[in-house]
């Protein structure tokens, strides 16, 4: 898969060459998973045209998150956004919070990849994680290993929905 190195990446979601594409930012100095509005629009659009619905609900109470954007903004909204994984597993990610009026991509965070069990390791182009020279990661049988990509700038995403020709089905 190759993440093209443009102003689409920026938002983390990528349409090309008969395919749509959702992509996760994996983002280890993120607090918790976060999403701007860009995304979570064209996220919706492109998971529309599929059958697939995008949930918007209002925060029980205001959020506002520092170290996005010039200001510290004010969230009022998270979505839901349902996806397929390379697996053929399906993954939502779940009450995310919105930055309205921002491109920020959306991050899968520290809290949520705590939530998920998630360990990172870069020595086969899985990029999942351990410390230490004795460690042994023997996935269980209800382990699911995800293959993340490192788009052209570093960064490591993740493919929650992709349609087209480079997809596996969607149903």
């Amino acid at each position: 898969v190759d993440v093209e190195d443009n102003a689409e990446e920026h938002t983390v979601l990528l349409a090309g060459d008969a395919s749509e594409q959702v992509w996760l930012l994996v983002d280890t100095g993120a607090w918790d998973k976060l999403a701007g509005s860009q995304w979570a629009t064209q996220a919706a659009m492109v998971l529309q045209k599929h059958g697939q619905n995008v949930t918007v609900n209002a925060l029980a109470k205001p959020l506002r998150v520092k170290g996005v954007g010039q200001s510290a903004p004010t969230i009022t909204e998270s979505v839901t956004v349902p996806g397929m994984l390379e697996t053929r597993d399906s993954m939502s990610f779940d009450d995310c919070p919105v930055v309205p009026d921002s491109d920020t991509p959306a991050l899968l965070g520290m809290k949520t990849m705590e939530r998920l069990h998630c360990v990172l390791d870069a020595r086969t182009g899985q990029r999942l994680m351990h410390l230490g020279e004795d460690i042994q990661v023997i996935p269980g049988p209800n382990t699911k290993t995800l293959q993340m990509y490192a788009s052209k700038s570093g960064h490591l995403v993740l493919p929650i929905a992709r349609y087209g020709q480079t997809s596996t089905s969607q149903h």
